[in-house]
């Protein structure tokens, strides 16, 4: 689709790199937070793979000690904590910045639009105009918003990739 193509194109493109280095802090913190998301997911069955061998250890539950089982509760609750407050973090941090560029790109060209000859008006349907400033922004806030999330994951996938075919190489 030519539309994506040209939104995609607009995203890498000098207009709006003005915009990510503005709010490069946002989304610095949002990646970050990504990735240490995506470290902690991987923590999470190894923890309730331990859980599941500590109760295979013992056959009568009432041989159980408490302190190591409240332990092991406890960090899996922090794991769950930790992801919930990282995912929080990196919505907010990367749909912020995502808000805020719409905001500045919709306050120039309402400058421009102001600038403009009462001609352009006449030429152009009412219609067009407001697509302009309703839908088309919207898609590239959206698109704003899901490009870095994307390119975090299309990285965690090739690094899965890689790890998988040295694994490979190393079994022949």
């Amino acid at each position: 689709d030519t539309n994506v193509y040209n939104v995609f194109i607009m995203l890498l493109g000098k207009y709006l790199n003005k915009y990510y280095l503005k709010y490069a802090w946002c989304f610095i913190i949002g990646i970050i937070a990504l990735i240490a998301i995506d470290y902690f997911q991987t923590l999470l069955p190894q923890f309730l793979g331990q859980l599941v061998d500590f109760f295979e250890q013992y056959s009568d539950v009432s041989l159980i000690p408490l302190d190591q089982l409240n332990k092991m509760v406890l960090s899996i609750l922090a794991l769950g904590v930790i992801m919930c407050a990282g995912r929080m973090l990196w919505r907010f941090t990367i749909f912020y910045a995502s808000k805020k560029i719409d905001g500045h790109i919709r306050h120039e060209m309402f400058k421009k639009a102001e600038r403009l000859p009462l001609s352009f008006y006449h030429d152009n349907k009412v219609g067009a105009v407001m697509a302009w400033f309703t839908n088309d922004l919207e898609t590239i806030e959206e698109y704003a918003e899901q490009f870095i999330i994307i390119q975090n994951e299309m990285n965690s996938v090739l690094n899965e990739k890689k790890e998988v075919s040295s694994l490979c190489l190393g079994c022949s």
